[in-house]
């Protein structure tokens, strides 16, 4: 290539590179701000690497990202900042400088840039890019140079810097600068050096490194355990956070599926073991409940959830409060297959006013609508019961010819000569007392 030809190309495609290089520092140097992130590729800049090979990355990087392949002959051009001076004046100028100085960290380039926020920002990478916190004193802008403070503390990992941020920019808080400099160092001590959010810092400290030792530092020590639990799935800390205490647990139960922090749930405990239960396909993980209640509310939720009859059986028979879920259990297969065989396996509570294996087969035979079903229980009472109750609902006295229980047929005709005014009905009841009242009221 002819020496002016070389000249002229050269012109034009670096100063073309040399933006793709400033926008690519420019979103690394965003990406340092906030939290503390891209720590490795902070680090990295703060190397002492010959100013060639910090331009090379760049290249790498320009071609990675662009697909963009970026000539020999710009890559050696890069070193020469030369080119710069024969762009003329204002920005374009202004900005080749500043990518120079940027990927060779050369701040003597910075002070050629006549734009005061072009220099500024030039000052600010090639601070960043070296960690030289003294390049952030030509920064004449409050906002860069508390920014350029910030970066560089960060680099570094010195928290004196951030006592360098004036405060002026609400967007760039000194205090924001020691606690992100805190966690990056993993250091709690810094948290220390504020004046204002200390608390916040600790809370921020204590749920990155999940060190729960730091909670009763923090404003909210109960959430901050609550936190670090869930972080670490460790249920210990659970026992320190107060009103979050249930909800810790049982997170922490269901997410590791360890039924033994199931006890020590206050409510919802019965719901832990079932979940548990159900999500690992093993019924006998109910029986580990220490309550008895406990264990059958499992059992009872598995049966029906996975259509498992067999299940019920494992139920205590009677809980505390006369309630029984082995009845409860059975009574539901029954009116959900429609079939009042299961009811046979209902037995009556002594404490209970009701025959449940009657209700039962009544609750049957009245959503099946079938009357004849009555007749499959071998137990009389269960069975005078069934008729006696689907005759009065449906006002059928050709039902109560089925009873086989003589007090049971007798008020099955009463009842039904009382609701729909036959007093014909009441010479069917033979109790002398019934079919008095009977005609009466008939």
């Amino acid at each position: 290539m002819a020496k002016s030809g070389r000249f002229f190309y050269l012109l034009f495609a670096i100063p073309i590179v040399l933006f793709l290089a400033g926008v690519l520092l420019l979103i690394f140097s965003n990406s340092t701000e906030g939290m503390g992130k891209n720590e490795g590729l902070q680090q990295t800049s703060t190397q002492a690497n010959p100013s060639s090979s910090q331009s090379q990355d760049i290249f790498e990087e320009i071609e990675e990202k662009t697909g963009i392949k970026v000539p020999k002959e710009v890559k050696e051009a890069a070193k020469d900042a030369s080119v710069c001076d024969r762009l003329g004046g204002g920005l374009t100028r202004d900005v080749c400088y500043q990518n120079y100085a940027s990927l060779n960290k050369n701040p003597t380039l910075c002070e050629k840039i006549e734009n005061e926020t072009y220099r500024n920002q030039c000052y600010s990478h090639v601070s960043e890019s070296s960690s030289d916190p003294a390049l952030c004193e030509k920064i004449t802008s409050d906002a860069e140079r508390d920014r350029c403070y910030k970066n560089v503390a960060l680099n570094k990992k010195d928290a004196s810097l951030c006592d360098k941020i004036s405060g002026n920019v609400p967007y760039i808080e000194k205090w924001e600068c020691y606690r992100d400099v805190a966690k990056v160092k993993k250091d709690p001590a810094i948290c220390d050096m504020m004046e204002e959010q200390r608390e916040a810092c600790y809370s921020d400290l204590a749920t990155s490194l999940n060190d729960a030792s730091l909670c009763d530092k923090t404003s909210n020590p109960e959430y901050c355990y609550y936190t670090i639990a869930l972080n670490t799935l460790d249920a210990a800390p659970c026992e320190n956070s107060g009103d979050w205490k249930q909800n810790c647990y049982e997170k922490i139960a269901l997410i590791k599926e360890d039924y033994s922090i199931c006890e020590k749930l206050e409510l919802r405990k019965e719901d832990c073991f079932y979940k548990i239960a159900l999500s690992k396909g093993d019924p006998s993980i109910c029986s580990k409940a220490l309550e008895e209640e406990v264990k059958g509310t499992c059992y009872y939720r598995l049966a029906t959830a996975t259509n498992n009859p067999s299940l019920c059986e494992k139920i205590p028979e009677i809980l505390p409060y006369g309630y029984s879920k082995r009845n409860g259990c059975y009574e539901s297969f029954a009116y959900s297959q429609n079939d009042p065989s299961f009811c046979d396996k209902v037995v009556d509570i002594p404490e209970s006013q009701e025959n449940e294996k009657a209700e039962c087969y009544v609750n049957v035979t009245l959503k099946v609508g079938d009357s004849s079903l009555c007749g499959k229980s071998s137990d009389a009472d269960v069975a005078s019961l069934c008729y006696y109750r689907v005759a009065v609902k449906n006002k059928d006295a050709s039902l109560c010819a089925h009873i086989t229980v003589q007090e049971i047929k007798d008020d099955c005709y009463k009842d039904i000569a009382v609701n729909i005014d036959d007093p014909t009905l009441c010479d069917n009841v033979q109790d002398e007392a019934k079919k008095e009242f009977c005609l009466k009221y008939s």
